[in-house]
This record gives structure tokens, sequence and C-alpha cells, in this order.
């Protein structure tokens, strides 16, 4: 990642843009050097770091999204502070659910239980209060019910809690922090929504305007948008299965995905022209944006729906662990997302499908 650079300056040594873009006297229009911006951006995965309070940060957005898929935001209006009582909170919250789920196990071991399958069922009876249910999946993922990714093998290392609002199960066990952060998430998104639509061309705005929708704004859902607060566990590499990381390669599915930088590295791009993985900047108290395969799909891959993973950094002390707090902002039911994947319920449909059958390792 040394020498990637932002819009004037290198994200690792500060330099000037002409030292990370050179400026080549020979590209003198405007469009020529906009098109080796560019083209630079994507295929070194140069992810933009953009100032919010700036002008042109709109413009800076919306090339980092189209170029890498990913844009990490700094002065976006949300209290690090806030969001680390989230952290708090749902850690203690959810490692409590996790003794429980284990101490029930061992009980039944001690009775002379052995059934794998009756094992998992006697600790998920110990949490069934918030355990995950099987009709709108919110609720509490414990460690052995977390997503394997699309052409994974095994399990991600990590497990979480899925809150929906207004009526999904919210713990009584925590504050209302966690809801206090998804509004001013929500909020931030809607913004980024209207500056998405700043940066759709025309075709995807005559296909919106087909379906009746002047803007990406009105399409998206507050009800069907999901928070996530994920803890990934420290692990060491020897003593979890075989290929497991904290979360597989894979890309999002829905519209966008609002990330609290995590609390500690880990997440990484995958560049498809020069096959390698690139670190995601990690920058202190941003948020960091990419774009799902709902948004791809709309925009017929104007924007683009970027690979990515989350793994232990080899920075990481021993010992510790991870928390995140995605926000994935989804579609209303009845959006045409294209032809070809029909509206954002089937898609949906369709991905919660496969992922289901991946996680009963069924063949597809």
């Amino acid at each position: 990642m040394d020498g990637k650079c932002f819009y004037g300056v290198s994200q690792f040594m500060m330099r000037p843009l002409f030292a990370c873009f050179g400026e080549t006297p020979s590209l003198s229009k405007p469009s020529d050097k906009e098109a080796l911006r560019r083209a630079e951006m994507r295929q070194k995965m140069m992810v933009a770091t953009v100032d919010m309070s700036k002008p042109g940060a709109a413009e800076q957005f919306n090339r980092s999204l189209q170029e890498t898929g990913f844009a990490v935001l700094v002065n976006h209006g949300i209290q690090r502070s806030l969001i680390e009582e989230v952290y708090s909170e749902f850690k203690a919250f959810m490692k409590g659910l996790d003794a429980q789920r284990l101490e029930a196990q061992a009980t039944a071991k001690i009775r002379g239980e052995s059934d794998p399958d009756a094992l998992q069922a006697a600790g998920h009876k110990a949490i069934e209060k918030y355990l995950r249910n099987t009709t709108r999946f919110d609720g509490y993922f414990p460690m052995d019910l977390a997503e394997t990714a699309k052409g994974a093998s095994v399990r991600d290392i990590k497990h979480y809690y899925h809150l929906y609002f207004p009526d999904g199960r919210y713990p009584e066990d925590v504050s209302d922090k966690a809801q206090v952060m998804f509004e001013q998430m929500w909020d931030l998104g809607l913004k980024l929504c209207t500056w998405i639509d700043l940066g759709l061309n025309e075709t995807v705005k005559a296909k919106l305007a087909k379906n009746g929708i002047n803007s990406l704004t009105e399409t998206i859902s507050k009800e069907r948008t999901l928070f996530r607060l994920l803890h990934y566990p420290s692990y060491e590499g020897d003593k979890v299965e075989a290929g497991a990381i904290r979360a597989a390669a894979h890309e999002d599915i829905n519209y966008i995905t609002l990330l609290p930088v995590g609390s500690s590295r880990g997440l990484q791009l995958y560049s498809k022209q020069d096959e390698q993985w690139y670190d995601v900047p990690f920058e202190p108290e941003s948020i960091i944006i990419n774009i799902g395969d709902m948004l791809q799909e709309l925009t017929d891959f104007h924007y683009i729906s970027t690979t990515h993973r989350v793994i232990k950094s080899a920075e990481e002390p021993e010992g510790m662990d991870r928390m995140s707090s995605p926000v994935f902002i989804h579609a209303k039911a009845e959006a045409v997302l294209s032809d070809r994947v029909g509206t954002a319920a089937e898609y949906l449909n369709q991905r919660l499908t496969e992922l289901a059958k991946n996680n009963r390792g069924e063949k597809k």
C-alpha cells in the first residue's frame, strides 16, 4: 500500500499529488488527467480518504466508489465515543451469551450427552430468548451459527447480533446507545445516497426514471436496513478450523455499507486486475463505505461491489479481539434492480438461499 494517495496527499508519506499520480505534460486536458487518476485508483485499489467538511467531497467520494468500491470518510459527524460505548456494551453482552451457551453444552456432556446436534441444541436452549429466528433473522448468532461466505468451506470466526428498527428484538440487557448510533448512521447513509445520486450517469438515471424513480434515495428502506454488531474473538491460527478467518472473502448484498473503522486493523479488499489483497486505510475515527451487489446491479456496474475480507492482522497483539458495527443500507422490497435479478426482495431471497445452502454444506 506504500505510495497510495488521494486528492493531493499520499496515504502514508503525505506527498503532493504530482508525486503520486505523476502529472505528465502530455495530459493537458482535465479529462485526460481524470482518466489517469481513475485508472491508477482502479489498478492499485487506492481507496480515497474523504473529508466530508471540505469542498468537492461528494465528487471525491463518488470517484473512489466507482473505481474501488470503497471510500473512507472523516469529519462525518458521528462521535467515536458513542461507537466505543456501543462496542463495550455489546461485547460484554455477546460474551455473556456465549458463556451461557458453552456452560449449557458442558453440563450436557457431564450428563452423558455426546451427539453434536444435541449438544448444539442444549447450548441454543440456554440463550433462546435472544437466539436468532429463522424468519427475519434478527437476534443473536452464536459462533456455531456464524455464516459461511459464498465460496468458502468453513464458518467465519465471529458471533454477532442483528438489529432492525423499529420492530426488531432489542436486548433488554443494554442501554439505548446502539439505537442512537443507528439513527445517526441512518441519517449519514441518507446523505451519502444523495451524494451517489449526483454521481449517477445518464443511463442509470434513465433506468430509474423508466421505473418511476427520480433518485436512489427514494428506493432505500429504513425498515429493511440491518445494523450488525460483531465480535471477532482473539484466536491462534493453529487452534481453529483449517482455512477459517474472521470474515472470508465476500461481497455485500445490499446498496451501501457504512462501517465505523474497527477496533483493530484487518479489513482488506481484492484487486481483480493484479490479483492482490490491499489493506483498507485504517484512519482513526473514520467510517468506511463500500458498495454492495444491489447498487452494482441497479447502476449496471457503474458503481462496483468489491470483494473484501477481515483477517487477523500481522500487527495484532496476541490475545486481541476485534469489534465491528456495519450498517447495511437496503433497498425497498419492490425496487427493481435489473432485468437479470429482478426486485430487491427477489434478489435478497436468492442470496440468502445461497448462504443457507452454504452454511449447511450443500452443493449448489
